[in-house]
C-alpha cells in the first residue's frame, strides 16, 4: 500500500517561509491597548505574532513581573483588531491570579470582552462563551468543567503559570491538550523546575509529537543529557527546541527555526 502524507503541503509552505526568515519583524503596540510597551515587551510582543503567523507554539518565559499578561493582552487586541480573533480565546490559570487577568485586562484592554467562569455560579454562564473575546478559567476547573469548556473551538488556549502541567499525567494537564485551538501558547517564568521532563510536558501540549512520546524522549534525550551529561542529545534538543533571549531577563521558549534571528536577540543552544 503505498505511503500517503497528510498535511505534506502546509509543511512544505512552511519551509519555504522558513527558508527565506529575513528576521522578526517589529509590530507596534495595538490600538485599543491602554498601556505604553516597553521595548522588551514589544519584542515579546513581535515574537508572538511571529509564533502565530507561522502556527508554531512557544513559551512566553519573563521573569515575574516583566509584563507576560500586558504581552499577551496586547497580542490578542491586535488579533481582534486585525479579523484573525474570528472564536473566543481561553486562558487557564491558577485560581490566585483569576483576579489579576480580569483586573488587568478591564485596564488594559478595555475593548475585549471579558468572560469569568469561576464560583458556583458558573455554569449560569457557559453559554456566553461564543460571544466573549477572552474566558477565564481555572486549572481545578478545567477537568470539572471540560464538557461545556470543550464543545467550543478556540482562537487561542493559553496556559498562565504553565508550569501547573508540568506532570503531562494530571487531569488538567489532559484536559488541556484536549482543547481544539488554532493556536496554543504558554506563558511560564520557570518552564523547567526539576528537569527536563516537565518541559516535555509543556511542548506536549503546545506541539504534540515535536519532542516526540514521553517514553522516546527520556529515552533520546533526558536520560542521556540528565545522567550522563551527553553534549550530542543536548545539541539535539537544542536544535528542536530551544530559549530565545531578548533583553536581560527576557527568555522565550519556541518550535526551532532558522538560526539568523534577529541580530539584537541572543541564542542558546544550536
Amino acid at each position: 500500500m503505498q505511503a500517503r502524507w497528510v498535511g505534506a503541503e502546509k509543511l512544505l509552505e512552511l519551509g519555504r517561509r522558513l527558508r527565506g526568515f529575513q528576521g522578526i519583524q517589529p509590530v507596534p503596540a495595538p490600538e485599543g491597548l491602554h498601556a505604553e510597551m516597553r521595548p522588551y515587551q514589544l519584542q515579546g510582543l513581535a515574537w508572538l505574532q511571529f509564533l502565530r503567523e507561522l502556527g508554531m507554539g512557544g513559551i512566553l518565559a519573563d521573569d515575574m513581573g516583566l509584563g507576560k499578561t500586558l504581552q499577551t493582552l496586547a497580542h490578542l487586541q491586535l488579533e481582534k483588531n486585525a479579523g484573525r480573533a474570528d472564536r473566543p480565546s481561553l486562558v487557564i490559570a491558577p485560581t490566585s491570579v483569576i483576579g489579576n487577568w480580569r483586573a488587568e485586562a478591564a485596564r488594559f484592554t478595555p475593548g475585549l470582552k471579558v468572560l469569568t467562569l469561576h464560583g458556583k455560579d458558573r455554569r449560569e454562564h457557559f453559554d456566553r462563551i461564543p460571544d466573549a473575546d477572552i474566558v477565564l478559567t481555572t486549572y481545578p476547573l478545567l477537568p470539572r468543567d471540560l464538557g461545556e469548556l470543550g464543545a467550543h473551538a478556540y482562537h487561542f488556549v493559553i496556559l498562565d503559570e504553565a508550569q501547573n502541567i508540568k506532570n503531562a499525567k494530571t487531569a488538567a494537564a489532559k484536559a488541556a491538550g484536549s482543547l481544539d485551538a488554532h493556536h496554543r501558547l504558554a506563558l511560564t517564568g520557570t518552564p523547567l523546575e526539576n528537569h527536563l521532563g516537565e518541559l516535555w510536558s509543556q511542548f506536549n501540549f503546545l506541539s504534540p509529537g515535536l519532542l516526540h512520546d514521553e517514553r522516546t524522549f527520556r529515552d533520546l534525550y533526558r536520560t542521556p543529557i540528565e545522567k550522563r551529561g551527553d553534549p550530542h542529545r543536548r545539541a539535539a534538543l537544542a536544535a528542536r527546541v530551544r530559549p530565545l533571549s531578548c533583553g536581560a531577563r527576557s527568555v522565550m521558549w519556541h518550535a526551532s527555526c532558522p538560526q539568523d534571528r534577529d541580530p539584537g536577540a541572543r541564542h542558546a543552544g544550536r
